[in-house]
């Protein structure tokens, strides 16, 4: 067993896509997927649909223009059935080709119901998993770490440089 850590969802955040992750590209790059995980408690009354990756540009470290859609999508129950879990997902593209010269933002959206904001009153979670710690490396990690919220979300391109 590990500890993961995330941000949890609200309708709205899925709904406008509010949390994403800024990726600057160190060369051009075509890309085929990426996989990311989420993290799931008492989900049992929520619903999702439609969740979608979308890509957008970077403007003054907010979302730009939308540029690209993933051309698949989950349910809660894709994800899990599970009363708890943390899940890697993929999500495909159409050989999306990413300039080496521009900063992107990926986003999550979807249609949610009954995900609210996470409280000891609402023990109902989805959250977006952070990238570090890295739940399969165990060692210096402390609860005390401050900086916790300035890691970004789990992301991984798949594709290559052209």
């Amino acid at each position: 067993m590990y500890t993961v850590y995330g941000d949890s969802f609200t309708n709205t955040d899925l709904v406008n896509g509010n949390k994403f992750v800024q990726v600057e590209m160190n060369g051009d790059y075509l890309l085929r997927a990426v996989r990311t995980s989420l993290i799931m408690r008492y989900c049992s009354t929520v619903t999702l649909t439609n969740l979608q990756m979308k890509i957008y540009t970077n403007v003054a470290n907010a979302k730009g223009a939308l540029l690209y859609t993933s051309t698949n999508s989950y349910t809660l129950s894709q994800i899990s059935t599970y009363t708890s879990a943390a899940r890697e997902i993929y999500f495909e593209f159409d050989d999306v080709p990413l300039n080496g010269s521009m900063i992107y933002n990926f986003t999550l959206t979807g249609t949610a119901t009954n995900l609210e904001t996470y409280s000891d009153d609402n023990l109902q979670l989805l959250a977006w998993m952070k990238s570090y710690p890295y739940p399969q490396h165990r060692g210096g990690f402390s609860l005390l770490d401050t900086n916790l919220p300035k890691y970004p979300y789990e992301l991984c391109l798949i594709g290559a440089e052209f």
